[in-house]
C-alpha cells in the first residue's frame, strides 16, 4: 500500500512538472522580434503639449513616453531632422539648447527657459539654418538641463 501511494505521489509530481500546474500564460501583446532589416520601436509622446515651436525648432513635453512598433521606412529622406529626448526629474530645471560650432564656440542661443518635469522632445531641422558660418559644414546641437549635457552632431 504504502509503494501504491508513492507511486502515486511520483506520478503527480512528473505529470505536474511536465505539464505544469495552474493557469498557462497568454499573451496580451504581440510584439515582433527587433530586426533592424525588418522594423524598429519608435517612442510615444501621450498627450504631448507643444512648448515652442518654430522653423528650426520644435520642443514638446509629455508626461508619459511610451512605444509602438514601426516598420522599417523603404526609402531614405533626405531631409534630416535632428531629435533629442531627455526628462527632468525635478520639479522645475533652467534648459537651454545651443547651436555650437566645431571649436566650440556658441553661434546662438535657440531656447532657454526654466522647464517643469516630464520627459521632453527637441526636434531640431538643420536645413533652416542660414546664420552658420559660410563654408562650414558641421556644427553641434547642445542641449543644456539640470547640471546634464546632451551634444549632437548636425551635419549640412
Amino acid at each position: 500500500m504504502k509503494n501504491l501511494i508513492l507511486l502515486t505521489i511520483v506520478i503527480s509530481l512528473l505529470i505536474a512538472v511536465f505539464t505544469g500546474c495552474g493557469k498557462r500564460q497568454t499573451l496580451i501583446y504581440n510584439q515582433p522580434e527587433l530586426t533592424p532589416e525588418v522594423g524598429y520601436y519608435e517612442r510615444a509622446w501621450v498627450d504631448p503639449q507643444l512648448i515652442y515651436t518654430d522653423s528650426i525648432l520644435t520642443i514638446i513635453r509629455s508626461d508619459r513616453v511610451d512605444s509602438f512598433y514601426v516598420e522599417k521606412p523603404q526609402k531614405n529622406f533626405n531631409e534630416k531632422i535632428i531629435t533629442v529626448a531627455f526628462e527632468i526629474k525635478d520639479e522645475t530645471c533652467f534648459t537651454s539648447i545651443l547651436l555650437l560650432d566645431i571649436s566650440g564656440a556658441l553661434i546662438s542661443v535657440l531656447a532657454s527657459d526654466d522647464l517643469s518635469f516630464g520627459q521632453y522632445k527637441v526636434s531640431f531641422n538643420p536645413s533652416r539654418i542660414n546664420y552658420v558660418q559660410p563654408g562650414a559644414n558641421r556644427f553641434y546641437l547642445k542641449t543644456d538641463f539640470c547640471g546634464f549635457s546632451i551634444i549632437e552632431e548636425v551635419t549640412l
